[in-house]
């Protein structure tokens, strides 16, 4: 026969039992919450530690583009100055002779003019960052946002200086000179020459001939034609020196933005 007192006893041990595998539920539960979070936690870190370690290695390419960017403005404002000296000794032979006398030094100066020189910046590491997105990997909003600006603005002047090229120096400024001068292949100043070896080509033997000089004479004499090729001279010139103020501000915003992309990898 079964007393009372055994029956409660096994219903007690029974409730025992059931508490201690809920305890143990509760437990395996927490641990495998507790190994999840864990699991994230160090996959955040590790991501983050790639994202940190890629941002370092944009930086740096950066800091290469840009310092390769100075060297392409530098190329670039020799042609300004080039044409800018050209300008210069086109208007002192007017004023020195008070009127245009023509010969090889003046011809020189005058095919320096119908050079022009588009501007193709280096922007390969940004467009990438733009195209894939990764540009926002740059935590530093405010540096990120001095690199689109930059960019935005050496594309800008890139763009502008192809616009002044076709429509101003090739339409307006040399149509004009075509008719004002004796065009000769390797009728250029030295500086010219060194800045484009495309202009060192031989001069063929007519050319050599100074008969087209004497025409090229009786031409500039027309006041007309003289008012002519000084406004080309004085505009080529204007043409170069916004060119020169656009590069020296450009060359400053390239600057700024070294030592702070410096600093920024100095703070890693």
């Amino acid at each position: 026969m079964i007393r009372f007192s055994q029956i409660f006893k096994k219903e007690s041990l029974s409730g025992m039992k059931n508490g201690d595998y809920l305890k143990y539920a509760i437990g395996e539960i927490v641990l495998v919450v507790f190994g999840i979070l864990i699991a994230l936690s160090i996959n955040n870190w590790n991501t983050n530690r790639l994202d940190s370690e890629e941002e370092t290695v944009i930086l740096n390419n950066l800091i290469k583009e840009l310092n390769l960017e100075l060297n392409n403005l530098a190329v670039h404002k020799t042609a300004q100055n080039i044409w800018i000296n050209s300008g210069s000794e086109i208007l002192k032979n007017y004023t020195i002779n008070n009127m245009f006398l023509v010969d090889d030094k003046l011809l020189v100066h005058m095919n320096d003019l119908m050079i022009r020189a588009n501007f193709t910046p280096n922007v390969t590491t940004y467009q990438t960052l733009e195209s894939t997105g990764k540009i926002n990997l740059i935590e530093n909003k405010f540096l990120k946002d001095k690199i689109i600006v930059y960019y935005n603005s050496i594309s800008f002047f890139s763009e502008n200086t192809k616009i002044n090229n076709s429509t101003l120096v090739d339409e307006l400024i040399n149509q004009k000179l075509i008719n004002l001068t004796f065009f000769k292949t390797n009728s250029f100043s030295k500086e010219m020459k060194e800045w484009w070896p495309v202009t060192g080509i031989e001069n063929y033997q007519f050319q050599k001939s100074d008969r087209f000089i004497e025409k090229i004479q009786v031409k500039l004499k027309d006041s007309d034609n003289a008012i002519s090729l000084i406004n080309i001279a004085n505009f080529r010139m204007f043409l170069s020196n916004a060119q020169l103020n656009f590069v020296e501000e450009i060359e400053s915003d390239i600057k700024g933005l070294l030592k702070e992309l410096e600093d920024e990898l100095d703070r890693r």
